[in-house]
Formats: C-alpha cells, sequence, structure tokens
C-alpha cells in the first residue's frame, strides 16, 4: 500500500507540474536512452529555487557526490543542483549562507571537519550538513567510506526534506549511531515509502518537481528543439509536416 501510495504520488506530482512546461519550454533538454516511437523525453526544468549540494571535501572522490546527486533527482523528480567548492571552515555558516539566496531552495553540505557529528540537519534552516571526517573515524578503506558517504548523503536528503524513520528493510532511513550501523545497512538509497512526503516538503520550500514531456508532445504544442537524430526527425516530420528549420538546429545541445 505504501509503495503504491508513493508511486501514484509522484504521479500526481508530475502531472501538477506539468502547467509549468510551457514556461520553461526554451530550457528543454532531451534526455538520453529514452528513444521510443515519441521520440524520447524532453526534461522541462521546474521554476523556482532548487537543492544545492556542496562537496567541501576531498577524502572521496566527486564523481561519488554527483552520482548520488544524479540519482536524488532521477528519483524524487526535483532540480538538484552541485554548488562551487569552497574550504567550508565553518561548513553550518556556509550552510546559512547558500539558503539565504533566493534561488537555493534547501542546501546540504559535504565536509571534512574533526569537531561535528556524521550529520547534522536543521529542517528550520533549510540545511543539512553530512561529514566525511567523522565517517573516517574509524579508518576505513576507501570503498568502505565511499559507502558510507553515499548513504548519508541519501539520509541527510532523506531527513532534511521531511522523511522519517522507515519499516521497509531496505531503505537508509533507519537509526544510525555510528559508522558501522551504515555499513550494515543493505542499500545506499532512500526507499519509495516516504517519497511523497518528500515532495510535499518540497513544495512547502518552493521546490517544484521538474516536467519530463514527450518529444511527439513537444512537436504538438509547437515547441520542441530541433531533432538530433532520425527518429525524432520522423517525428518531427509526421507532425509538423516538413523539415527542422536551420535557426531551430542550433538551439540544440
Amino acid at each position: 500500500m505504501l509503495l503504491a501510495a508513493g508511486f501514484a504520488g509522484l504521479c500526481l506530482l508530475s502531472q501538477e507540474a506539468a502547467g509549468q512546461a510551457k514556461a520553461q519550454k526554451g530550457d528543454a533538454k532531451p534526455v538520453p536512452g529514452l528513444m521510443t516511437k515519441k521520440g524520447g523525453m524532453l526534461h522541462v526544468p521546474s521554476s523556482g529555487p532548487v537543492i544545492q549540494v556542496m562537496n567541501a571535501q576531498k577524502r572521496v572522490p566527486e564523481k561519488e557526490v554527483t552520482e548520488v546527486c544524479q540519482a536524488i533527482e532521477s528519483a524524487m523528480r526535483l532540480e538538484i543542483r552541485q554548488a562551487p567548492a569552497t574550504k567550508a571552515a565553518k561548513p553550518m555558516a556556509e550552510a546559512a549562507r547558500m539558503v539565504a539566496d533566493p534561488k537555493c531552495a534547501a542546501a546540504i553540505v559535504v565536509c571534512d571537519n574533526p569537531d561535528l557529528p556524521m550529520l547534522l540537519v536543521a529542517p528550520e534552516g533549510k540545511w543539512a550538513l553530512v561529514n566525511v571526517a567523522a565517517l573516517a573515524v574509524d579508518k576505513p578503506n576507501q570503498e568502505k567510506l565511499t559507502k558510507r558517504l553515499r548513504k548519508e548523503l541519501w539520509r541527510g536528503f532523506g531527513y532534511l526534506m521531511g522523511a522519517a524513520h522507515s519499516h521497509f528493510e531496505a531503505c537508509v532511513m533507519k537509526s544510525v549511531r555510528n559508522p558501522a550501523d551504515l555499513d550494515a545497512l543493505p542499500v545506499e538509497t532512500v526507499c519509495p515509502e516516504p517519497y511523497v512526503k518528500i515532495q510535499q516538503h518540497a513544495r512547502t520550500i518552493g521546490a517544484s518537481p521538474y516536467t519530463m514531456v514527450s518529444y511527439r508532445d513537444a512537436c504538438r504544442q509547437g515547441w520542441a528543439p530541433a531533432p538530433t537524430n532520425a527518429i525524432q526527425q520522423a517525428v518531427w516530420d509526421e507532425v509538423k509536416g516538413g523539415a527542422a528549420p536551420t535557426a531551430a538546429k542550433k538551439t540544440v545541445e
């Protein structure tokens, strides 16, 4: 029941976001790997503030943080942006500075500070801190440290966005008292159970879900970017009855 409710909630929220598509149509970008008879899907960015993640540590490669950000964005359909890194000598002050920007709905700082715990979450301040120094306190190998950071980043996002502890075994939203508890978690991500709560909380802080629109529908609505492959060209010709104008082709990334 809870799984079904989570997925149903996402569908409803996606429909709610559809009205933003035309307003943001100029920013629509093709999503690779989703090529169908409809010409694939376009990612239409949402309007309003986004969730920002700053990686201010170097013990775990940047790409690991990026992969988690991309996974969160894909699962939640919320815009996640990585902010330029700073030394973040005072991570809490840095997080507060980030959320002071009207374009930032909430902030997560990944820091390396020996004086802070593994995870700090301030829902009222709209920020969370993930501390790699505390995750590395028992000197784990690189693979174990990386997995810990990935799990804790998901947990920080979940708690920051209104999720509570989950009853599902395959979920990181569990009570964690030390790094070993993180190691014992069988998965690295949040399960679908709290998706609706997260989306509801996102709306309260101004973060709207992005929209996915098929290339065929974008052609019908009159704002599709120029085709970038034979399938999209066939869809364009069928809907519009002719080749894409040269000027339009220049807008495709």
